[in-house]
């Protein structure tokens, strides 16, 4: 991801998350799974009652990153594959009778996707509440337009084909 990317065309945010807290008993949570999305990450976070909970993100079906609070908290990363991520960690209370934690991770290049990507939470809780997520990410969604808009930006002339008749030679 660069500063050409406002001029260019075919793409557009792709930005996923709840707009109010829930609770749910699901030991692995999938917060996206979208297919076929050529693009980036571009970032993510979530805020839940679980100081421990394991966040992962896969890219083309490959595990790239995962992170517990904990280890934020440390700046510590399993960074297993791909450019690294900066993470942040928070602790706070707003109004609720427990605590929450926060993970919050991003690139300032963006991490590139091919065609899939996905996000899990993972947890030891019986029942985890989560009062906030969000992963925002850019979607090219006409790869034609993207290039050409690229390529015109660029000034970059299209190669043309040349047809070589070998036995014309001959």
């Amino acid at each position: 991801m660069n500063n050409d990317l406002p001029l260019l065309d075919g793409w557009q945010y792709l930005i996923k998350g709840i707009t109010q807290p829930m609770i749910t008993t699901q030991r692995v949570l999938t917060l996206i799974d979208e297919k076929d999305l050529p693009g980036w990450f571009v970032t993510g976070d979530i805020v839940t009652n679980d100081p421990n909970l394991l966040l992962k993100v896969f890219i083309d079906d490959r595990l790239v990153q995962q992170i517990s609070a904990s280890e934020a908290y440390f700046f510590g990363s399993k960074n297993t594959q791909g450019p690294p991520m900066s993470f942040i960690y928070g602790q706070y209370s707003p109004g609720y009778n427990f605590p929450l934690y926060g993970i919050g991770m991003y690139n300032l290049n963006g991490y590139p996707i091919r065609n899939n990507f996905k996000a899990t939470v993972e947890t030891q809780l019986p029942e985890l509440f989560v009062a906030a997520y969000d992963i925002i990410m850019i979607k090219i969604y006409d790869k034609k337009a993207f290039i050409d808009s690229y390529r015109r930006l660029h000034n970059i002339q299209q190669e043309e084909k040349v047809k070589v008749d070998v036995l014309a030679e001959v």
